[in-house]
């Protein structure tokens, strides 16, 4: 039972106005682990088309979802696992840019960045399983904290700065690497997760997976922390909790809902993705 858990993991998520840029690069970084994982077993996952309902006469409903009448369980056919082809040898290719700087946006520069870049179709197309992907969130946080400064947005902008955060987010950071292409990171589930949601413009694909190694050698090679504090709200517990470092060791603190909390704006200008 354990791949059609897995297949859950890959299948499209519902578009919402304002979650949908985290939905979906959630979803893109669960592809990559599994991906990850298929490939340290010699297999791969088939591509996936349209569903077709109602035909699908090799595959038996019933077996998972017995308790539905035979006319209500859904007909879905799945293409079995293959093994993938021996790995290719060759050497990488070269670096698609000779050098890349990276400048993160204040939180001042928030609505510029928006009226450039509000068109953009994120996306995490050509990143790999790095290290980033299993090291602890918080762990990341502290070192970006002390690579470059404090997120773009947190939380807290809600109610101090007056203008709407992402929902459910912790922290991001914004880029614009090379003075022309977009990238943003973003925690992936607050304090209790691991790795980074990372995503950029879909016309720059082709150097995303550059990116990502980049970032994750700056990360992973320069250790060092700085202290911070953030607000998270637990998505599926509703929980708020105040969570950071203190130079010493990091700690998660569960809290009220914060009075700036319930301050909601009613345009959707301050959104990432929308």
């Amino acid at each position: 039972m354990l791949f059609p858990f897995l297949l859950s993991l890959v299948l499209p998520l519902p578009v919402q106005a304002q979650t949908s840029l985290v939905e979906r690069m959630r979803a893109q970084r669960l592809r990559v682990q599994l991906s990850a994982h298929l490939d340290a077993h010699g297999l791969r996952a088939p591509a996936w088309g349209p569903v077709d309902v109602p035909s699908a006469e090799s595959f038996n409903p019933q077996r998972l979802f017995w308790w539905l009448p035979s006319n209500r369980a859904p007909r879905v056919e799945l293409a079995p696992l293959a093994v993938r082809p021996a790995p290719d040898t060759t050497a990488p290719p070269p670096p698609v840019l000779e050098a890349v700087a990276w400048r993160k946006v204040a939180p001042s520069e928030q609505e510029g960045f928006l009226e450039r870049f509000r068109e953009v179709l994120w996306t995490n197309e050509g990143m790999r399983f790095t290290a980033l992907d299993t090291t602890a969130t918080p762990e990341l946080r502290a070192r970006l904290n002390d690579r470059f400064g404090a997120p773009t947005r947190t939380a807290v902008a809600r109610g101090v700065r007056g203008f709407e955060g992402s929902l459910d987010v912790q922290f991001e950071y914004w880029f614009v690497v090379n003075d022309s292409i977009p990238f943003v990171a973003l925690d992936v589930d607050g304090p209790f997760g691991k790795g980074l949601v990372l995503a950029g413009d879909l016309e720059d694909a082709a150097v995303l997976g550059q990116l990502k190694r980049g970032l994750t050698e700056t990360l992973m090679a320069r250790p060092a922390r700085m202290a911070y504090v953030d607000y998270y709200r637990h998505r599926e517990r509703g929980q708020w909790v105040r969570t950071g470092y203190d130079g010493e060791r990091f700690f998660v603190v569960e809290i009220d809902r914060p009075r700036w909390a319930g301050r909601r704006s009613e345009s959707g200008r301050w959104y990432l993705f929308r």
